[in-house]
């Protein structure tokens, strides 16, 4: 049976050549994530990377059909991974959280909405995460756990006792 089974799947011998041949158009495969709409609809964001490569940048475009995707490009050089892009409530500046030249660490960045005039707006030491724009788009707010790694939804971690404590920071 198992013979049969796989008889039918694969009718023809791979070759090496072959093999080749299908890895490298799968490396080649682009994938997106964190789609960001601004609020007046004329810009999107996302984050793109291949499947050949561990780099994640923020791309943005505009509406019209004659638009490229711009990558934003940020001052630092080497591999980078973006994250949550979220867009301000006027749809002119574009805040992102980045990997840029600090390897595990994030750090807010702002660009405009043309992908332009990158500036990088904090120096964190912690895990950071979801910016949200407040409404009148003078600030932007974002879950930061300071001393915390990167870690993701099934960190491990230590079991939080004692008294439970909040902390505000204004930076």
């Amino acid at each position: 049976m198992k013979h049969v089974l796989l008889a039918l799947l694969f009718p023809m011998a791979l070759t090496a050549q072959t093999v080749q041949q299908l890895t490298e158009q799968l490396g080649k495969t682009v994938l997106y994530g964190d789609i960001a709409l601004s609020s007046d609809g004329a810009h999107v964001a996302w984050v793109q990377s291949t499947a050949a490569s561990t780099s994640k940048q923020t791309c943005v475009r505009g509406r019209s059909e004659n638009t490229a995707a711009t990558v934003v490009r940020v001052p630092i050089t080497g591999d980078r991974t973006d994250f949550d892009p979220a867009w301000s409530p006027d749809s002119k500046t574009l805040a992102f959280f980045s990997s840029a030249g600090q390897k595990e660490q994030r750090q807010l960045w702002a660009v405009k909405a043309d992908g332009s005039d990158p500036k990088k707006i904090t120096d964190l030491k912690g895990y950071a995460a979801r910016p949200r724009w407040s409404h009148d788009g003078k600030q932007i707010a974002f879950l930061y756990i300071e001393g915390a790694g990167g870690g993701g939804p099934l960190m491990a971690a230590a079991a939080t006792t004692g008294v439970v404590d909040t902390a505000i920071h204004n930076r």
